[in-house]
Parts: structure tokens; sequence; C-alpha cells
């Protein structure tokens, strides 16, 4: 199974309990909610994976080339791993359903 860290992590996230900005304001009046990098206020869980603040950005597309390079190495189906890069680039704006020239095996993957 995943590593117990990996196991909180991720529940905290899906459900909102992670230590936001928003979140820490509900447990402490005088903390402050903003996203310490671009400022926004109420910063929430899902503010954590789409902060375009440029460092964080600079961040998140190092980790998106790690994962491109580890999908290359362990043999991952190529247009796998353009769907799995396009999804994360697209920070939640962009939807799978924009891709294009696919093999027809993949298009309902990408249906909304």
């Amino acid at each position: 199974g995943k590593p117990q860290m990996y196991k909180v992590w991720y529940a905290k996230q899906v459900t909102g309990w992670c230590a936001s900005g928003a979140k820490l304001a509900q447990w402490d009046a005088n903390a402050d909610s903003r996203c310490p990098n671009c400022n926004m206020l109420h910063e929430d869980a899902a503010h954590l994976l789409r902060c375009r603040d440029s460092g964080r950005t600079k961040l998140l597309i190092q980790s998106i080339q790690a994962l491109e390079g580890w999908m290359a190495s362990h043999g991952t189906h190529p247009t796998v791993a353009r769907l799995v890069s396009l999804y994360l680039k697209g920070r939640g704006v962009r939807k799978l359903a924009s891709a294009t020239n696919l093999p027809d095996q993949f298009i309902p993957l990408c249906s909304e």
C-alpha cells in the first residue's frame, strides 16, 4: 500500500482539512487566511493545487517534468503520459476533452 504520510496528506487534501489559510482561520480567529504565495483571501485546499504564484508555478512545472521523465523511463504508454501531463498542466481549467489528435481508444477517457 501507500506510505502512511501519503495517506494522511491525501485524506486531508480531499476532505479540505489540510492546513490552508481558510482552515487555519477557522481554528484561530487571528490567523491570516491569505495564501502566503499570492495573497488570495481564504486560501483553501483547491487553491493549494492551483495557485498561480510564479514560484508555485515553477515548482509545479518541475514536478510535472520529473513525472514525465518517470513515466518515460517506466514504459507508460505515450498517449497516457501526454494526457496526464495535459491534465496536470491544465490546473483544473483545461479539460481532457480539449486534447486533440488522440488514438480512437483514448477518446472515451477524455469525455466530460
